[in-house]
């Protein structure tokens, strides 16, 4: 063989390096123009292709640049790679993982195939470990068995051991890398129509295969192409054994103090229809049929096209509700149940139809001792004893039509129906008072939206008409008595409401980045509030306050939704009236005004952006605001209104930074948010004769808020532990009235929380969760401070056929001066007895089975009030679960 002497190797060397310095000098002043793509295909030994296999790109620091899933094929493809060195890695469940290195310049097209060896292994002594996470573009898929622990019961259970996912069961949101998820689909079908509590609450963990979170998701098709959207959904994918059969579970338990529990729930999927029924029903004071519930299966996430800000239609939706929504903790007796139906049907190829509905009944009694203390130099004590009696119901279908190319027509109606009846019995300075309470409410929504689609150029048309029909009752009565001067009163206010809102919109693409948003606007929205009873033992003849108010306008943005760097930019111009067949005390301010729409993002890597959101809203405040007065709200409190502006008016800033590395199971969330009111409703309060309050309705601008949220969270997924760190910080500034003069509140708020948890599929589990808060408000009533300290522990075991838990917590509360603090013990117990049934035990609150008594004390800008409240009791209980 034949050596090269020193010297010329060396000359060799050199000239190589100053070659490749001179190709990566050239590769660098061609990156910006590099169009490369790497494509191939994935097959098995068996030369079949793999639809369940993972491609990654690597660049030259061996650092993960892009993760894609192949199609059914097993075919995959990456555009836009920048030139230079790449490590491209194959991977699939049960085959040995298999990598290549390429070298991209200039607009490369590089065809780069995998043929991935089976692995030979002995399952009694090897775990195959495979990719836990699938990213592909704005959709992840995580692999659900490799999360679980083989023994949870319902969804909530699964997707809180997902890296970046969290469900939270106080408000029942579900967020994804601090982004809140508004749908939560079945085999790609909008079962549940938002409703996101209902599938996290009922269906069998055992049933799902794969969930994909989805974000930039539009439920229409047409909008294929466009990320237009601000949504996030769920996508559930059921395995096999949930298709063709009817699939489900009940539970059943009873035991001491009468408590008592049942629930089910039943899904069927089919080829053209799926469904889910759940029903249940329980005395033992958990709550069935949530706020949530009401929120969601009523629109209260807005869709894509109607260019409302999310936020402020829940704002709305929740006064809407307010009657009906008025859940109280604090009850010491509780029987509630609930029915729920849920299905999708398609009955031909282009055509279909989803309803559900919802039927649920609520009835609670609540007993407290208030013992309250004015600044104006009022105290005096108030015995409680009150009972509540609620009834729902829902209704909302939806029928699509679609020729799957180029149209979609959809047809929505939402319908609520509910009423509510208050009796409460009072012990007043030893004086008997008693109070009767009905409402009635119903919502009627209606929606048509129409999309057409011509090359990459979309038109729309979408219209809501939305009817409201309220009805308020209040009666009082007394034993006679120096305090009242009226010993019965009577008030009742009702409300229609009206709506029609119309946007056409056109949205052209003229590149392949960039597109135009054109829409036109219009809005109506009539009011006729009736209000007539009794007003401080005064006869008040009904007051009648009908009006119409319009909102038209048009909207103007630029998007540009590829790349690293997207934004959209324009304004909504609005022009406001407001028009009444009778003179009006107030107005609307501006009549015309420009709603910015600001939204950059910065996308530093597949997992990692930033975002930076401007938006300013104008929204009519509530027509219960809006009325002459006076209005009898209860036996203390006579309200009136002194509005000029009607029109609300908020400008809000918004940054957040986003990373998340699902494959190390890391994400980090960090926000900072800006709020600033330049007309909102704010209240004075005066005291007039003995216990009655006069309230009053008053413009107010100058409210201020600032809001900072970080969270970081690491879920292993080699190791099964999870580790979750978070705090919030919250300043602001409240303008407020006090008999007649101007006040500012001003409010600072910090809390953390760490939660620490285990979920090996055998042996024993921990959980860890400490939490603490910090709060005080400060004006020239009033200094007052709060402090909240939590702790709480779980030990269990999981066996073959049987798992026990125990969970013990401590709660602490400090306000002004007093303090009170809280333990509760809980113990549950499951046992296997075949695959169909499982025994049960369990145990809440064992510490208070007779009786639970707490304390509050409630520290506000007008009094101070210390309260002895009886809370439900615990329960010891036993029983069986069936899953068929």
């Amino acid at each position: 063989m034949l050596r090269m002497p020193t010297t010329g190797r060396f000359r060799a060397k050199w000239l190589a390096i100053r070659l490749i310095f001179a190709l990566l000098m050239l590769c660098g002043t061609a990156a910006v123009r590099a169009q490369n793509i790497v494509e191939g295909t994935v097959l098995t030994d068996s030369l079949s292709p793999n639809a369940r296999c993972t491609v990654t790109l690597y660049d030259k620091d061996d650092k993960q640049w892009q993760a894609l899933a192949c199609d059914e094929k097993g075919k995959f493809r990456v555009e836009n790679v920048p030139n230079g060195p790449f490590r491209v890695e194959a991977k699939a469940i049960g085959h040995v993982a298999q990598s290549k290195k390429v070298f991209l310049f200039g607009n490369t097209k590089m065809q780069v195939d995998f043929t991935l060896k089976s692995e030979a292994i002995n399952l009694k002594e090897v775990e195959v470990k495979s990719s836990p996470m699938i990213v592909n573009g704005d959709t992840t898929t995580y692999i659900v068995s490799r999360f679980t622990t083989g023994r949870e019961k319902v969804l909530k259970d699964v997707v809180n051991n997902l890296p970046g996912v969290r469900y939270d069961e106080k408000d029942n949101s579900l967020t994804v890398n601090g982004k809140r998820v508004s749908k939560v689909l079945v085999q790609g079908e909008d079962l549940y129509q938002g409703n996101v509590s209902t599938p996290m609450e009922n269906l069998p963990a055992s049933g799902v295969d794969n969930l994909k979170v989805i974000d930039n998701y539009s439920e229409y098709n047409v909008f294929s192409g466009f990320k237009s959207s601000n949504q996030t959904v769920v996508d559930l994918s059921m395995n096999k054994s949930m298709h063709g059969r009817l699939k489900g579970q009940a539970e059943a338990q009873g035991g001491l103090l009468n408590k008592a529990m049942a629930k089910g729930s039943a899904m069927l999927l089919g080829k053209r229809m799926m469904g889910n029924i759940i029903a249940g029903g329980n005395n033992t004071g958990e709550q069935l049929m949530k706020p949530a519930d009401i929120v969601n299966i009523s629109g209260g996430y807005s869709e894509l096209l109607s260019g409302d800000d999310p936020m402020a239609s829940m704002r709305k939706t929740f006064a809407d509700y307010a009657m009906m929504l008025d859940y109280r903790e604090n009850a010491y007796r509780r029987n509630n149940g609930l029915v729920s139906l849920n299905t999708v049907s398609t009955p031909g190829k282009n055509m279909k139809i989803l309803w559900n509905g919802m039927v649920g009944a609520d009835r609670y009694r609540m007993k407290s001792t208030d013992h309250y203390a004015y600044h104006g130099g009022l105290a005096y004590t108030d015995s409680t004893l009150e009972l509540q009696d609620k009834r729902h119901f829902l209704s909302n279908i939806k029928f699509k039509l679609a020729n799957q190319k180029n149209m979609e027509l959809t047809l929505t109606n939402r319908s609520y129906f509910g009423t509510t009846e208050g009796n409460t019995d009072r012990q007043l300075q030893s004086v008997g008072l008693n109070e009767q309470t009905k409402g009635r409410l119903a919502t009627i929504n209606n929606a048509l939206v129409w999309l057409y689609r011509h090359g990459k150029n979309v038109f729309s048309y979408k219209a809501d008409l939305n009817f409201l029909f309220s009805n308020n009752r209040y009666d009082f009565s007394s034993q006679p008595t120096p305090l009242f001067k009226s010993p019965a009163l009577h008030s009742e206010m009702n409300i229609r409401r009206l709506e029609f809102t119309g946007s056409a919109q056109y949205v052209r693409r003229f590149a392949d980045a960039y597109f135009l948003r054109i829409a036109l606007r219009h809005g109506l929205e009539t009011f006729s509030t009736t209000i007539k009873g009794d007003s401080a033992g005064m006869d008040n003849p009904a007051l009648k306050m009908p009006y119409r108010f319009y909102d038209n306008g048009a909207e103007l943005s630029l998007n540009k939704d590829q790349g690293k760097f997207r934004f959209g930019i324009g304004g909504i111009f609005h022009h406001f009236s407001l028009h009444s067949s009778r003179p009006l005390s107030f107005g609307v301010s501006p009549k015309m005004a420009v709603s910015p729409l600001f939204n950059i993002s910065y996308r530093v890597s597949m997992m990692h952006y930033l975002e930076l959101r401007l938006k300013s809203t104008y929204q009519l405040m509530g027509a219960g605001a809006m009325f002459d007065g006076p209005y009898i709200a209860d036996f203390r409190s006579v309200s009136y209104a002194q509005i000029e502006n009607a029109l609300a008016h908020t400008t809000e800033l918004t940054a957040m930074q986003v990373y998340g590395n699902l494959f190390k199971g890391i994400t980090l969330f960090n926000m900072v948010s800006l709020s600033y009111n330049h007309n909102a409703l704010a209240y004075d309060y005066s005291m007039a004769d003995g216990l009655v309050s006069h309230v009053v309705s008053r413009n107010a601008s100058g409210g201020k808020g600032l809001s900072l949220v970080s969270m970081i969270e690491k879920k292993l997924v080699s190791t099964p532990l999870n580790f979750r760190l978070f705090g919030g910080l919250s300043l602001a500034r409240s303008p407020f009235f006090y008999q007649g003069v101007a006040q500012t509140s001003d409010s600072r708020s910090f809390n953390v929380n760490l939660n620490v948890k285990t979920y090996f599929k055998r042996g024993f589990n921990g959980e860890l969760f400490a939490a603490a808060a910090w709060a005080n408000d400060k004006s020239k009533l009033l200094r007052s401070h709060q402090n909240d300290y939590r702790l709480e522990g779980e030990l269990g075991y999981i066996a073959n056929k049987w798992q026990a838990s125990v969970r013990l917590g401590q709660r602490w509360r400090k306000v002004t001066g007093s303090g009170t603090d809280y333990t509760a013990l809980r113990f549950g117990m499951e046992y296997d007895l075949n695959k169909h049934i499982r025994l049960k035990a369990s145990a809440q609150d064992m510490l208070n089975l007779r009786e639970r008594l707490m304390q509050e004390r409630v520290v506000d800008n007008y009094y101070v009030s210390t309260r002895n409240i009886h809370y439900m009791p615990g329960n010891v209980m036993i029983g069986a679960m069936v899953t068929f």
